[in-house]
This record gives structure tokens, C-alpha cells and sequence, in this order.
């Protein structure tokens, strides 16, 4: 594997490296940080802080088309993470976790017991800092990673050792809040309505497995896969991070009267610029199975149940010079998902000089009135 790594100079913004045939693919916003955490683990304990990937709002990522089949493909992983003590080199891993079978929503969890993959140890870089130092890590897998789920949830993770003098020293990861000066702005209901997003996995103490509903780790994946996103257009009186949001802020539409989000689509592959693009949606979640697309010489799954698709485009447009497409579909106050609830998405690539059709993931929203 080929490992990169940069210097962050503060806890402010955070630039992009995306190489051009890679996509990123990320749960929080990304392009800003509120806190480093080790979440519910102690210094004392060794083990991982987790990022779920909601499988019920996040459907078939990184499908890729390999020879005519269907893979949910990964070839790079991502973490910013930091260390207390710049001085005092520390290893750590990253991984892809399984979900626990035993452990259906409303209350999933990862499985400490299977790592889909997991790199590493990587030792932190000498320095003569002897405060805080964070750290941009790109691992490229030298063999790309083609078992990815693509109808379950699955959880990047950052495993890290223990630091006994920890908060002084030792390592954590980057995180967005949700709650307190949060850059990810999602509704945030009474503790339960949304299931955990983070979690750790104490390898030393109990309990083994602790989850977090309040904010999202910056751990993440990238591949060629073409991939979509819903975000929330925010009242700018109140947004934070750039706007609209296509982290969590889109997973969890705020509908409440206070702020009725709007909705916006982000439609994204660095491997298909200036070309055509559409989105459709479904009204509840993503079909279990899923339809192949293969005998039409379409790349590439449809996530949406066939028989509740909508017959309407949602956004229809091209993409730029470097693959992005980006539009408000319906611009704040609005009340759309008040009423529905669950809506799920896909959007689709129309090559037509090629020609080729490729279908991104499956993105879709919980809007909580």
C-alpha cells in the first residue's frame, strides 16, 4: 500500500487531496472539525473509534462495474487524527469493521470480532512539537478492496493505542458535533429518535461497544465508484458549515418550524466530467435486494424499490470540469419531508457519446417534524 500524510497546521479547515480517479466519500460534512475524541474510550484502553455508514440512509456505495459485475469498491482510506504530544511517537491502524448481525436497528453496532480490512500499524512521524499535532493520512490499498457491503451497514475505524496520560499525550480522532457549535447541523431529537453514529470499541474495559448519537468521525473511504448525495439547504441564519450541507446535516433534514430545511443534490464523479447526469427518488428506504442493471448495459445496481419510484426527475443537469454537480431542488422553508418521513434517492450518469450509463449509491434523508 502507498501512505501520505500532511501536516494540519491548526483545528480549522481542512483541504482536500482527493487524486482525480478517486471519489471520497465521507459521513460528516468534512470541510471543518470541532473537537478531537477519542469518544467513549478511555486513554487507558486500547481500541477503535468507529464511523457508521447508515446503510438505510446510504445505499450500495462505491458500486463499481468490474468486467460487467458489481462490486462496492474501495482502494483508499482516509483519517485525520491527532496526537496530544507531537514529541512522543504513537502507532495506530485503520480498518473497515462489519455490523453486528445481532444488532438490527434500531440499535446497530459494529462486530469487534470482524474487521473487513484493516492496515497498519502506522507510527506517527518524529517531530519536536511538544503540543498538539494533527495528521492527514491517505492509505492507498495496493489490492482494491471489492467486498465492501452494499445492503448492510459497515464502520470506518481508527484503532488507537492507549496513553495513560491522556488528555496530555496520547492519540484521538477529528470529529463534527452535533450538538455543541456543531458543523454538521442535523435535527437532533430526543436521544433515540436517530440511531448511533460513532462508536467505540473498547479492546481493554467495558463494555466492549459504546455509541455516540451526537456527532460524526473523520474516517472515510475512497474509490472510483460515482456516488450521490442529498444535503439540506439550511437558513443562513443559522448554518455554520458551508451551505447547504451534504453530510449530516442532509441525512437528518431539520423540519422542524423553526427552520425547514430545504433540499439539495450533490451528484459527484472526478472519472465522468461534462457529463449529463439525473436523480430520482422513491418515498420510504431502499429496496433490501436491490434490481441489477446489467443486461441493459447500464453499470451499476438500482437501489430504489421499482414499484414506489416517483415520476418526476429531481435534479437533471451535467457536470463540471471536474465531475461535480450540485443543486437546491427545493431551497429553504420548506415542509417536503415533514409529511413523508423517509425519502431515498439515486442518481445516474448518461455518457451518451460513449455510450455508457453508470447509477451512483443510494442517498436518502430521515426527516423527523
Amino acid at each position: 500500500m502507498r501512505l501520505s500524510i500532511s501536516l494540519l497546521a491548526s483545528l480549522g479547515m481542512v483541504g482536500s487531496l482527493a487524486a482525480q480517479s478517486i471519489n471520497q466519500f465521507t459521513v460528516p460534512e468534512g470541510r471543518n472539525t470541532n473537537f478531537t475524541t477519542r469518544a467513549a474510550m478511555p486513554g487507558t484502553s486500547v481500541g477503535d473509534v468507529c464511523q457508521r455508514y447508515m446503510n438505510e440512509l446510504l445505499n450500495e456505495v462505491n458500486q463499481t462495474s468490474v468486467g460487467g459485475t458489481v462490486v462496492n469498491r474501495v482502494t483508499t482510506l482516509y483519517v485525520i487524527n491527532q496526537d496530544q504530544s507531537g514529541i512522543t511517537q504513537e502507532a495506530f491502524t485503520v480498518g473497515i469493521v462489519a455490523a453486528d448481525a445481532l444488532f438490527p436497528l434500531p440499535t446497530p453496532q459494529p462486530d469487534p470480532a470482524v474487521d473487513i480490512i484493516r492496515t497498519g500499524p502506522f507510527l506517527t512521524p518524529s517531530t519536536t512539537v511538544t503540543g498538539p499535532v494533527a495528521w492527514f493520512w491517505t492509505i492507498t490499498l495496493a489490492t482494491a478492496l471489492d467486498t465492501l457491503p452494499g445492503k448492510a451497514d459497515f464502520y470506518t475505524a481508527c484503532g488507537l493505542p492507549a496513553n495513560a496520560a491522556w488528555t496530555a499525550d496520547g492519540m484521538s480522532v477529528h470529529m463534527s458535533g452535533w450538538t455543541t457549535n456543531p458543523v454538521d447541523q442535523p435535527y437532533v431529537p430526543t436521544p433515540g429518535i436517530h440511531p448511533n453514529a460513532v462508536f467505540t470499541i473498547d479492546r481493554t474495559a467495558a463494555p466492549i461497544v459504546a455509541g455516540r448519537f451526537d456527532r460524526s468521525q473523520k474516517i472515510w473511504i475512497g474509490g472510483p465508484g460515482a456516488q450521490m448525495r442529498v444535503g439540506a439547504d439550511i437558513d443562513p441564519i443559522v448554518a455554520i458549515a458551508p451551505n447547504p450541507n451534504y453530510g449530516v446535516g442532509g441525512m437528518y433534514p431539520n423540519q422542524t418550524a423553526s427552520r425547514l430545511d430545504g433540499f439539495s443534490v450533490l451528484i459527484r464523479d472526478a472519472n465522468q466530467p461534462l457529463i449529463n447526469c439525473g436523480t430520482i427518488g422513491a418515498i420510504g428506504g431502499f429496496d433490501p435486494v436491490g434490481t441489477p442493471l446489467a443486461s441493459f448495459g447500464i453499470e451499476g445496481n438500482l437501489c430504489l424499490p421499482l414499484f414506489t419510484i416517483l415520476p418526476v426527475t429531481f435534479a437533471f443537469g451535467a457536470t463540471d470540469a471536474s465531475g461535480n454537480f450540485t443543486t437546491t431542488v427545493f431551497a429553504f422553508p420548506n415542509t417536503f419531508g415533514g409529511p413523508l418521513g423517509n425519502l431515498s434517492f439515486q442518481s445516474v450518469f448518461l455518457d451518451f457519446a460513449t455510450p455508457r450509463v453508470v447509477m451512483t449509491n443510494g442517498a436518502g434523508f430521515n426527516a423527523v417534524p
